[in-house]
């Protein structure tokens, strides 16, 4: 029977351009405000931002505030008040606002801030499913799925310079298999390099989902944050080597344990391994 061929790529949606849910007490200073005016940034993305406030402010108002990351320093962002909602039965407004053009540095940190507030977001979701596994009953369970894939892997091991290419399958969100040609004893560390294969993605619809957004309507729909069709991006995970296993092609099959694996690239390894599993459902193939 012959192997339907792969669909095409999914759309290259980037994950800069979505709105990322954050929850951040800032000041604002708007413009005819004799005082700054006290806010919480509600969401953010590249274009844009939405912000609570109990002041009422006038549209095409221009304002300023500042964002701190991780590493404290501020960020200044600009914008005009592009759309304002008086939220019924509530004190408060909420405001659209849309940021001027900024400088491709500025646009680099705040894409950086966006990726470090989803990376905070994993991380909080993340912490919540460990304490709801920690509190249910006891019984032993396996760690997490794994997808029988295969794509190619760049390796570097710790203390060797250079870099060996091998083939990756048994994918899972704590490790994986390498298949290659150099022996190892456990606990050798390993530098991994890869991407995930982009084509399972196309199993999700194509069609953007409707969103409201805060600055009205566009004529069309806005991906929402969560968009299961963004692209792969490349990751840099260490892993240790925790067995050799037996394989009958004669090749050297090693299982290597992810040690540094951050909350948000644990989810994009299971958001692949979903979109994994329904491809193989909706085609009929079994090995990728």
């Amino acid at each position: 029977m012959q192997k339907p061929a792969p669909p095409p790529p999914a759309p290259n949606n980037k994950r800069q351009t979505f709105r990322q849910d954050v929850e951040v007490p800032i000041e604002m200073r708007v413009q005819n405000m004799p005082v700054t005016v006290h806010g919480t940034l509600m969401d953010m993305s590249a274009e844009g931002c939405r912000i609570r406030s109990l002041i009422s402010l006038e549209k095409d108002s221009a304002l300023r505030f500042d964002v701190r990351g991780g590493n404290g320093k501020a960020l200044e962002l600009r914008g005009r008040i592009a759309a304002r909602k008086k939220i019924v039965g509530q004190a408060f407004y909420e405001y659209g606002i849309a940021f001027d053009k900024i400088s491709t540095a500025d646009s680099d940190a705040l894409v950086s801030l966006i990726m470090e507030f989803q990376r905070r977001a994993a991380a909080d979701r993340t912490e919540t499913k460990d304490a709801a596994v920690e509190n249910a009953k006891p019984g032993k369970q396996r760690g997490a799925y794994r997808a029988l894939v295969s794509f190619p892997i760049k390796y570097r091991r710790e203390g060797r310079p250079g870099v060996t290419i091998a083939e990756a399958n048994d994918l899972s969100a704590g490790g994986l298999r390498i298949i290659g040609n150099e022996p190892m004893p456990a606990d050798v560390i390993l530098t991994l390099e890869f991407t995930l294969p982009q084509e399972v993605l196309s199993v999700y619809s194509s069609a953007p989902t409707a969103d409201p957004s805060p600055f009205g309507d566009r004529g069309i729909a806005r991906p929402k944050p969560k968009d299961p069709r963004r692209p792969f991006e490349p990751m840099t995970i260490r892993g240790k080597v925790a067995a050799r296993l037996k394989d009958s092609s004669g090749q050297i099959v090693l299982g290597v344990q992810f040690l540094d694996a951050d909350a948000y690239t644990r989810e994009e390894i299971q958001r692949y391994i979903h979109a994994v599993q329904l491809y193989k459902i909706r085609t009929g193939v079994d090995n990728l």
